[in-house]
């Protein structure tokens, strides 16, 4: 149960913060392209990817620090998770160096990267040095201590203090851009809040876990379990970075600013969306972990499957309410310009849930550690979505780059990503059900959504009334769906149960 109130707890704030973090981006990206210009948003965009891709410095070092907190956190071992915090400091220093250098090497190659589109009054160099001060600080100043928090099932508190700055950073940067109309003082707020935010989550850190502080060296044993952890995760990195960031080089490269400006406004809404839902998935990883480390393979599998399917309950509600507000949104947001065709919509929804579909599972599998074992699929996913970027973003355009990421996620990512924690982990489980029942999940979404489009398409009234009205349409028509095709269900009947006993109290 207290399991359960920590995850309530994180839920909570999570989602407080993503909302908020959805509305402030849509407001300042809308104040860009109306006050400086789109062109400027294409700029943030692919220096947003190029930092991405140096980020893979990393190697996923953070990722396979808290998976191994877990274990002494919940044995009270203060002396290791000490250690691990001082060589969790020490890496990151030094990762910030690399990455600050390597941005310096790359300094002669912007020029190269932007096809067309680039403002006049525009000094490349010194946008860039902001994007790279930020990333580079954000590793200097005390960055361990969020993974502190997340270990310790304290997400809220990670939550509370990024509502805090963003609201601020947000704040600033939108009285600037009425005042100034100038993009380089948007920018410089940046590093400061980045800087600031790491700051307050080492004085609240300090308040809550005064005894886990840097300081010892870890055993032989955990540093070799680290290092092959990391080999697997230095390979994911590369499979995520790959999706992400190389759409927008892809854009840039082949097309132009202006498009990424538009392939940016519409990723933008499953990016918020996919957030939203990260907010349960990042509430809920410390708490899946300490499960991991302490009950029995069955008993978390079955935890899977019921978290698995009331996740994918919420994303399919929010794939119809995308697909059925997409257009009226963006007409209403860019007053018609800047637009994509339905066939475009219909993509970036079905990107939107099959990110989704493989969240729950992946939880499980970075809380098993499973990174190492999972190198090939990790390979196979990012020279896929390479390949098939370049290839297809050439002859099919932004449609093409689309696809690519699709396939890549629905056959390697989901496809021979499930095997991967049933060979592992769930070991003896067979894998049947797990995919038997993701794919039903998809179908009957699909199903929903062609059914919420099909009346919301009946529907003729302006914009912002269609937009309240389609997403109340989909709400309630895709709910009454899915009722009605999983009420049968024995993982129903489960959600149903839990869902009494951690909203009711007292409720068995």
């Amino acid at each position: 149960m207290s399991r359960i109130e920590n995850a309530k707890r994180n839920i909570v704030w999570g989602l407080l913060n993503k909302l908020l973090s959805i509305f402030l981006p849509f407001v300042i990206r809308t104040l860009i392209i109306y006050l400086v210009g789109e062109n400027y948003l294409g700029l943030d965009g692919l220096f947003s990817s190029i930092l991405q891709m140096l980020n893979i410095a990393e190697l996923g070092f953070s990722s396979a620090v808290v998976f191994s907190m877990y274990k002494p956190l919940a044995d009270n071992d203060s002396k290791e998770v000490c250690a691990l915090l001082a060589l969790y400091r020490k890496t990151y220093r030094i990762i910030g160096a690399l990455i600050l250098a390597v941005s310096v090497i790359l300094l002669p190659f912007l020029p190269k990267l932007i096809k067309s589109g680039l403002p006049d009054d525009v000094n490349l160099y010194v946008l860039y040095a902001f994007f790279v001060l930020n990333t580079v600080l954000g590793y200097w100043m005390f960055a361990y201590k969020k993974s502190l928090l997340s270990a310790c099932q304290r997400a809220d508190i990670i939550s509370k203090i990024n509502t805090l700055i963003t609201l601020t950073k947000s704040g600033l940067q939108i009285f600037l851009l009425f005042i100034f109309k100038n993009y380089y003082y948007f920018v410089i707020l940046m590093p400061i809040a980045t800087v600031a935010e790491n700051i307050c989550a080492e004085v609240v850190s300090r308040k809550y876990f005064p005894d886990y502080i840097p300081r010892g060296k870890v055993s032989s044993g955990s540093a070799k379990s680290i290092i092959q952890r990391i080999k697997g995760l230095m390979i994911q990195k590369v499979c995520s970075t790959s999706r992400n960031s190389l759409d927008n080089l892809v854009i840039s490269a082949y097309i132009g600013l202006t498009t990424i400006t538009i392939y940016g406004n519409y990723y933008l809404v499953i990016k918020s969306a996919h957030d939203v839902m990260a907010s349960i998935t990042t509430a809920i990883s410390g708490v899946v972990g300490n499960a991991v480390a302490k009950e029995n393979v069955e008993s978390n599998y079955d935890d899977m499957m019921m978290f698995s399917f009331m996740y994918l309950c919420i994303a399919s509600i929010g794939t119809a309410v995308m697909l059925c507000d997409y257009q009226p949104l963006m007409h209403l947001w860019m007053k018609g310009k800047l637009l994509f065709p339905m066939y475009m919509v219909v993509l970036f929804c079905a990107y939107f849930f099959f990110l989704c579909i493989n969240d729950i599972r992946s939880v499980y599998y970075q809380a098993c550690g499973l990174w190492w074992e999972g190198r090939y699929r990790s390979i196979a996913e990012a020279l896929s979505n390479l390949i098939l970027n370049v290839l297809l973003g050439k002859f099919l355009g932004v449609a093409g780059i689309v696809l690519a990421t699709l396939f890549s996620i629905v056959f390697i990512n989901f496809g021979y990503g499930g095997t991967i924690i049933h060979k592992y982990y769930f070991k003896g489980i067979s894998p049947v059900k797990f995919y038997v029942y993701h794919i039903y999940y998809a179908i009957v979404t699909a199903l929903g959504c062609v059914i919420c489009y099909k009346i919301c398409s009946l529907i003729t009234v302006p914009y912002l009334l269609q937009l309240f009205a389609n997403g109340l349409i989909c709400v309630a028509v895709m709910s009454l769906v899915l009722l009605i095709c999983y009420f049968k269900l024995d993982v129903f009947k489960k959600s149903v149960s839990f869902i009494k006993k951690s909203i009711i109290p007292g409720k068995k």
